[in-house]
């Protein structure tokens, strides 16, 4: 019985030789390494790489199945996760050289289109955006249109000027007309036409002239501040797209980065199962993990994707290597009480329902003045023919015309009261946007310092995540840790990153939809170097216009 035991003892320990004769080529090659050295790597946020002495061909006696297997149990290679400030990553091209696209319809980036320009920072879009965004010249249209309603209701304190003219051929037949030989029917055909020249000038109509054209000024400056808003709301919405793509490329990256690395961690599963270190429960797990990283990387593909198409429906330009060149933390204000003090003064939508109050203000004044007498002044010359023994008749006169309205049907009254109502629902308006305005001057506020804990947290998380896995390698060495373990510390540090990256896209988006609200996401306030649109230009050139059928600018 002490003989068999001792023989059992004695292949046990001979069993265990080549694991305690001291760690392989591989194992010792990673002992040497460096973990933090910046040499290895290009991110201040990544696994660890291993040295290249574990990918670089050496000259070696042929394998054998002992070599083989300490390959399997020590094949560990984790590659370098990308960081948004490696200049060495391209973001507009997600897929590393060599890698193979899977399914490719869905990760490909859309290639850049014939003849479009490519933006690769964020003041480049936004002056795209401002100068060709057609969402912008619609709006731009429209105030347009609104500076000839002052030219429309100026007019109608102009004279007016018609030429009329008729003419035409009668028959007058006299029955029963005496004659030197008794009586009879005489029958007369004689053209005739009239020709006048009348000229009517309004003396005044009960005020309405002067204040439909208060209220038509009222209007322009209400979509004045319509565009404003429209503006940057549309640059806001190229901002978003922008930060979208950036970090949804950026989960592309790393979730691709990913799945290599797991196809490799299938593969070294697989060559220690043929060894007999490993059971199938290993490679399955691997492959499983493997399947939901393929998902998620396919997410990240397809938003990725969708913000490229959204970036360029706002800004008319490819996306490319994008860089955020506006530095927010010099737009955004110091506190809260200041934001919202700077949010009440110039809010474009706030200015807007101010001009709406008085332009519909002006208009209960406009409808009032149809109830008061009304007085113009009318000349007219006129020739006619025809109409006697003479060959024309020539008449000139001179009128005024005064006119009182007594009773009107109702009409008037009923347009009355509905302006005034009109009037005070646009009051309403105002109260309505501001505290709209102050709501999301809280909301982004909030979300912008939430960003910025969590953006902290992030990187400080990072960091020691990174420390894990050096720590699991390190525990993998000597046979303390799974690849499991080292799948698990990585899924936990790519989280990481993308948390990192969300927090980043965040706290960019509040801090823009901030200025928004402030009403300073503007050209001039984003120091963007773009030709301004003067909506006075056109103002001045129409408003006084008194004739012409083309548009100022020749149409």
């Amino acid at each position: 019985m002490r003989v068999s035991l001792l023989c059992l003892i004695a292949v046990g320990v001979a069993s265990c030789g080549p694991r305690a004769s001291g760690p392989g080529p591989q194992l010792a090659a990673i002992e040497s390494a460096d973990l933090s050295s910046s040499a290895a790597v290009t991110s201040s946020a990544q696994f660890f790489v291993a040295p290249q002495s574990l990918h670089s061909p050496t000259i070696a006696a042929p394998a054998t199945a002992e070599t083989e297997l300490m390959e399997a149990r020590t094949s560990v290679t984790v590659h370098p996760m990308p960081d948004d400030r490696d200049p060495l990553v391209r973001y507009d091209d997600p897929v590393p050289p060599g890698a193979v696209r899977s399914p490719a319809s869905l990760t490909s980036p859309a290639p850049p289109r014939d003849g479009v320009e490519t933006a690769g920072r964020l003041s480049d879009a936004f002056r795209s955006t401002y100068q060709t965004n057609p969402v912008i010249n619609r709006a731009r249209s429209d105030l347009r249109a609104a500076d000839e309603e002052v030219a429309i209701a100026k007019s109608l304190n102009r004279p007016t000027i018609a030429l009329t003219a008729n003419g035409g051929l009668g028959t007058e037949r006299n029955v029963n007309v005496p004659t030197s030989t008794g009586s009879g029917t005489v029958t007369d055909d004689r053209p005739d036409g009239i020709v006048a020249l009348e000229v009517t000038q309004p003396l005044f109509r009960g005020f309405r002239t002067r204040n439909a054209t208060r209220a038509a000024h009222a209007g322009v400056q209400a979509e004045r501040q319509r565009l404003r808003a429209t503006e940057q709301d549309v640059i806001l919405a190229t901002a978003v797209a922008f930060l979208d793509v950036r970090r949804f490329r950026r989960g592309e990256v790393l979730r691709r980065r990913e799945v290599d690395f797991l196809r490799e961690q299938i593969g070294a599963a697989s060559d220690r199962q043929r060894f007999g270190e490993g059971t199938r429960t290993d490679v399955d797990q691997a492959t499983a993990r493997l399947g939901e990283v393929e998902s998620l990387l396919l997410q990240e593909s397809a938003q990725a994707r969708a913000a490229e198409a959204r970036f360029r429906e706002f800004s008319n330009v490819d996306p490319g290597n994008l860089k955020l060149d506006i530095d927010l933390s010099h737009l955004v204000p110091q506190s809260l009480s200041e934001a919202l003090t700077q949010g009440q003064t110039n809010n474009p939508d706030i200015q807007l329902a101010m001009h709406e109050v008085d332009a519909a203000s002006f208009q209960v004044s406009t409808l009032e003045g149809e109830r008061l007498p009304t007085v113009s002044l009318t000349g007219r010359v006129g020739v006619q023919a025809g109409t006697s023994s003479a060959d024309r008749t020539e008449s000139a006169e001179v009128r005024v015309n005064v006119s009182v309205p007594i009773y009107q049907g109702g009409g008037v009254s009923a347009r009355v009261r509905q302006a005034k109502e009109s009037l005070g629902s646009a009051r309403i308006g105002v109260d309505v946007a501001r505290n709209e305005t102050r709501s999301d001057i809280a909301s982004a506020w909030a979300a912008y310092g939430t960003a910025l804990e969590a953006l902290d947290s992030a990187r400080r998380s990072i960091g020691v995540a990174q420390r894990a896995v050096n720590g699991i390698l390190e525990e993998l060495r000597v046979g303390q840790r799974t690849t499991v373990d080292v799948l698990d510390a990585q899924r936990d540090l790519i989280r990481v990153q993308i948390i990192e990256a969300e927090a980043e896209r965040q706290r960019d988006a509040a801090g823009f939809q901030l200025l928004r609200e402030l009403g300073q996401l503007d050209p001039s306030v984003l120091g963007l170097a773009v030709p301004r649109y003067d909506p006075a230009e056109h103002y001045t050139a129409v408003a006084d216009r008194w004739a012409g059928l083309r548009t100022p600018d020749g149409r």
